[in-house]
């Protein structure tokens, strides 16, 4: 990870949490932690990647929404330079019995957890692109 600049979303918290600061410990130059909800978690997860030497980034990211995507984005790129790593973490779960989980909570559900990773995907690759890193977005497996 020397030297690379990171974006993990989803990462005031858990696994995300996790993956932020282990990339830091690893040698990122720079580590974006976003959050949806919790400023506060993020700021903390935040200063635990500023203690390794990494500078970290704070950043509001909705993934279901393209332009808060873009927005993040060209925030991490005016303050770090370069986008290297993306983490898509981002989920959320709502805990029920399956008569009790509604069609709005499915389609959020979905939205946050299928849709997400691919707008994030999709709007990483131009950049990682034009670096000349990242996957070729035109190949197949």
């Amino acid at each position: 990870m020397n030297n690379k600049v990171c974006i993990v979303t989803g990462s005031s918290g858990g696994l995300g949490k996790g993956i932020a600061i282990q990339f830091a410990r690893e040698g990122a130059a720079a580590v974006a932690v976003t959050y949806a909800s919790s400023r506060s978690a993020t700021v903390e997860t935040a200063s635990e990647v500023e203690e390794t030497g990494a500078m970290a980034l704070v950043h509001r990211l909705e993934v279901t929404d393209r332009k808060s995507i873009k927005k993040c984005y060209e925030a991490v790129l005016a303050e770090a330079g370069k986008i290297d790593v993306l983490v898509n973490n981002a989920g959320i779960n709502k805990q029920g019995l399956m008569p009790d989980v509604t069609e709005a909570d499915w389609d959020e559900i979905m939205s946050v957890n299928l849709k997400g990773p691919f707008l994030c995907s999709q709007e990483v690759f131009p950049i990682t692109e034009k670096q000349g890193s990242g996957p070729d977005p035109t190949s197949r497996p």
